[in-house]
């Protein structure tokens, strides 16, 4: 069943200005399996224990983020 007067798809509906999403700054991230793997970013970079143990650990390697 269709409405023939329905009104079309408007996304802002309470006319409030508009907000843009700001990406947050990442600091690195961890990675499984080299380039091609899974990789997991984060904001705050982990303490060097925290990096050297989930080297040894885990086998996920800690790369830094590059500079823009």
């Amino acid at each position: 069943m269709s409405e023939t007067n329905s009104s079309p798809y408007i996304a802002n509906t309470a006319n409030q200005p508009y907000s843009f999403y700001v990406s947050p700054k990442y600091s690195g991230c961890y990675r499984i399996g080299g380039n091609y793997g899974l990789s997991i970013s984060i904001v705050k970079k982990p303490n060097w224990f925290h990096r050297k143990m989930m080297a040894l650990c885990l086998g996920w390697e800690w790369q830094d983020a590059s500079p823009l």
